[in-house]
């Protein structure tokens, strides 16, 4: 068996890779619940990233996230 990745993003990537269209996360909307899969969850992050580098943040700057 090999070892999982050392760091969150190559975790997330090899868990999307494994499980691709399995439920990774599950959210309340209005008093439903919305699934999302392990391949929309790395897609996700990955367009997130990529926002974030354009608007000029870089390794060591510090982000806030405000969510419910």
């Amino acid at each position: 068996m090999s070892a999982l990745p050392q760091t969150l993003p190559s975790c997330l990537e090899h868990f999307a890779a494994q499980m691709g269209e399995r439920v990774a996360l599950r959210q309340k909307e209005m008093g439903i619940w919305k699934e999302f899969s392990w391949k929309s969850y790395a897609q996700t992050v990955r367009a997130t990233a990529r926002a974030l580098w354009e608007w000029g943040v870089r390794p060591g700057d510090h982000v806030a996230i405000l969510a419910d």
